[in-house]
């Protein structure tokens, strides 16, 4: 998949798969009078599927 290019429904149900099994998804700041962010992170070892996501 290329930026830019709309995410197939297949691709959002295993990228969804992928954070529920692995990720987590929190709000975070980097300095105390920051705005909080989300933050998407996924625990793997497997570069191939860090590369693909």
């Amino acid at each position: 998949m290329n930026r830019g290019e709309i995410m197939k429904d297949w691709e959002a149900a295993y990228l969804a798969g992928i954070i529920d099994g692995e990720g987590s998804i929190t709000l975070t700041r980097m300095h105390k009078k920051e705005f909080r962010r989300p933050c998407i992170t996924i625990s793997s070892s497997d570069k191939e599927l860090l590369v693909y996501i």
